[in-house]
């Protein structure tokens, strides 16, 4: 029996569901206080995605395509993307890293949009583990064609490899320091500032702006990453107190890892990560958006973040206001997302979450992509009924079983038990909660603490 909480999808208790054939609980959202009749269908939409992403077919190189219903309000639908959201990014098993592009996000262009977003998810508390597992696997095969890998101690390189090997987040917080929103900007942070910024930053973005872009076109913006004096000159003019500061074997790896991420990803990234380790990822997070090529730095950051996820999904998603759009720029769009399809292709894949009848442009461009039911058809059997509704049940537990398994034999007989005792009028918060319990019990999971 195994001691795991049941925390649903957000953790390890994953392994346990899939003892008994499942992704996760169909039933947990109930037992944290939110709609059932609304929660477990959202549960339900937002597994159907994770099924298809995680245990789909990964030679399929297809975008998804999110049936939604134009009936359902836009409220109800909300809760599939927040149980998704909050039960992806830290499931070990799953490995996977779902940005949400609502439509409004297309005003500020429709890559860049799309690059916000991503730059914002993955800057998030976890980035450091991101990180570290980038730079042991940088530091693990030394590019020598990289001049800071002269500078190298690798003595030092091997200890601290030995010593973070099981601890990526640990490795990261040696090199750059703890993941914080905002360092703070002492002498000694300034400093190291310029020492990197002399020594790296001599291209402040991608060299090449990305072809046919004009509605992409932003006003440049001052790189972060390039420090001022007190006095008000440029960091370019060395001041004593800049060439004083001792170089150590950690300044060096840095370096490294930095020049290594120019080299293979791109140096809009190179530059976010100095940013990071000077002003913290508030600040990497906006810079990371300053480029003058954001296909390539979208590209760029999906990589890096497939240095950690094994799944990476953009979901596009709010398209009410499609009517209100004109034409011309409808097709704009669907083609901007076919282009970023492509971008991203194979490190990411690209969901849309939408009605036919609504948005018949995108609907028909992808037609031929993976289709996921999120239409959430359990919702209408559900709100106020006064019996269970079986089929709206079956769909409940289907939607969480892993592909190619079933339900193990001892939840159903439970799940039995409890709908044959069930009071008259039908109560759906406590056959829920109960329902939970049993399926928590028999993969093994102690009940989460109230």
């Amino acid at each position: 029996m195994s001691n795991q909480v049941g925390i649903d999808i957000n953790g390890c208790a994953a392994a346990a569901y899939a003892s008994v054939g499942l992704i996760a609980n169909p039933f947990r959202p109930c037992a944290i206080g939110r709609r059932p009749e609304v929660s477990l269908p959202g549960h339900a939409a937002a597994m159907r995605l994770v099924r298809e992403v995680a245990f789909g077919d990964d030679s399929a190189d297809l975008p998804l395509w999110l049936e939604r219903s134009a009936e359902l309000p836009t409220a109800y639908q909300s809760f599939a993307v927040a149980d998704l959201l909050a039960g992806s990014t830290d499931n070990q098993e799953l490995s996977m890293l779902v940005a949400y592009v609502p439509f409004d996000c297309f005003r500020i262009g429709r890559v860049r949009g799309t690059l916000s977003v991503v730059a914002d998810r993955l800057s998030g508390r976890t980035f450091g583990k991101t990180l570290g597992l980038y730079a042991l696997e940088a530091l693990l095969v030394i590019d020598h064609e990289i001049l800071e890998a002269a500078a190298l101690d690798l003595s030092f390189v091997g200890e601290l490899i030995a010593l973070c090997d099981q601890a990526p987040e640990f490795l990261a917080e040696q090199v750059f320091g703890p993941h914080v929103v905002a360092r703070g900007k002492g002498d000694q942070a300034k400093n190291a500032l310029k020492i990197e910024y002399h020594r790296q930053m001599q291209a402040s973005a991608d060299s090449e702006p990305d072809p046919d872009t004009l509605d992409e076109d932003v006003d440049e913006i001052r790189d972060l990453s390039e420090p001022s004096n007190d006095d008000g000159s440029e960091a370019g003019q060395e001041t004593h107190e800049t060439d004083e500061v001792e170089y150590r074997p950690i300044d060096a790896v840095r370096d490294y890892v930095i020049a290594h991420a120019r080299r293979n990803l791109s140096p809009v990234v190179a530059r976010a990560l100095r940013v990071y380790f000077v002003h913290g990822a508030g600040a990497m997070s906006q810079e990371l958006k300053v480029t003058r090529g954001p296909r390539k730095t979208l590209k760029a950051l999906v990589r890096f973040a497939g240095c950690r996820f094994k799944r990476v999904v953009i979901l596009y998603d709010q398209f009410d206001g499609w009517g209100a759009v004109p034409q011309d720029l409808r097709m704009k769009i669907v083609a901007g997302l076919t282009e970023i399809r492509w971008a991203v292709s194979p490190h990411a894949v690209v969901a849309i979450a939408a009605s036919p009848t609504v948005t018949p442009e995108l609907a028909e461009t992808f037609a031929a992509a993976r289709k996921v039911d999120w239409t959430m058809p359990e919702v209408q059997a559900l709100v106020g009924a006064e019996t269970l509704d079986e089929e709206a049940l079956d769909s409940l537990l289907s939607a969480c079983v892993l592909p190619g398994r079933s339900i193990a034999t001892d939840i159903l007989s439970g799940i039995n038990e409890i709908k044959s005792s069930a009071p008259s009028p039908f109560v759906l918060d406590q056959f829920a909660k109960e329902a939970a319990a049993v399926v928590d019990r028999c993969a093994g999971i102690e009940p989460a603490s109230e």
